[in-house]
């Protein structure tokens, strides 16, 4: 419960107040630091608005809180109302009395009720939306408001090891089928992306590689990156839901650096450059 019992007073009603009742006061000097928003309100907006378009604004301000209080304290008698019975149907209540209803159930959960989470329940039945890893929420046709705990993916432990002999080659890594080829090249300032996949310099690479899923700690140096990143953190700027990022295949070199992770760029350390000689066209398809 928030008990503000001053707002409805004004700065020299309660100075006022004070004088009379002998009571000290001091100024606070951070009331007058513009770096706060609302203090450039109270001393830019405010009198801006006051000067040029409204001279009454305090007085309507404070009627028009009043109002919205009280229309508030309605809506929210309805919506309890509602609760308690379900009827009518929630898509026949007024737009206010879902949102209030949505409120008030979230509340009740202990969870957030922002204005996107409250829109998402009331225009979308039966679409869970994803609060935190883990945890999602849902409304159901009737207006209920569901949580509902997701197990979180367990990381996959499986490797392939390939050894990259001879010219051309192909593998099967779950449900996954990468095929590779071997070429020799000359020198080139610049490389043309093959129709399908991508190029690594077979000699940085080397000739021996695994093919794994993600796990905790792994980093990743997409190319034109100065320095590895946490591929964690790379997965959720893609926004790559949780589930997905699991089954995703990454390819490391026999150091363990990662050298391709399927979806993302290339990596900086291992593109070709005019260094290259020998050069790795890796291609993929999902069976």
């Amino acid at each position: 419960m928030l008990v503000r019992p001053l707002l409805g007073c004004s700065k020299n009603e309660i100075q006022a107040f004070a004088l009379t009742q002998k009571i000290g006061f001091r100024e606070d000097k951070t009331n007058a630091a513009l770096s706060f928003l609302r203090n450039r309100c109270r001393h830019e907006l405010l009198p801006l608005l006051v000067k040029h378009y409204q001279p009454a604004l305090s007085k309507t301000t404070l009627r028009l809180m009043e109002v919205l209080e009280a229309e508030s304290e309605a809506v929210a008698q309805v919506a309890g109302a509602w609760l308690k019975n379900r009827q009518p149907a929630f898509d026949q209540l007024p737009i206010a009395v879902q949102r209030r209803s949505l409120q008030l159930q979230l509340f009740g959960l202990k969870l957030k009720a922002d204005f996107e989470t409250i829109e998402h329940l009331r225009l979308r039945a039966g679409v869970p939306l994803t609060l935190r890893p883990g945890l999602t929420v849902q409304r159901d046709a009737e207006g209920g408001v569901q949580i509902n705990t997701v197990a979180k993916p367990q990381f996959d432990v499986s490797r392939l090891d390939l050894k990259l002999d001879g010219k051309r080659g192909m593998a099967q890594f779950g449900s996954i089928r990468i095929h590779w080829k071997i070429e020799r090249c000359r020198i080139s300032k610049t490389w043309e992306k093959p129709a399908e996949g991508e190029s690594f310099d077979a000699g940085k690479v080397g000739s021996t590689i695994a093919l794994r899923h993600w796990r905790p700690g792994d980093r990743f140096q997409p190319i034109g990156m100065r320095q590895t990143v946490k591929l964690q953190d790379l997965f959720s700027n893609q926004k790559i839901p949780q589930a997905r990022r699991h089954q995703l295949v990454i390819a490391t070199v026999e150091s363990g650096e990662l050298f391709w992770v399927e979806g993302l760029r290339i990596s900086e350390q291992f593109k070709l450059d005019k260094t290259t000689v020998r050069r790795l066209i890796w291609g993929w398809q999902s069976a």
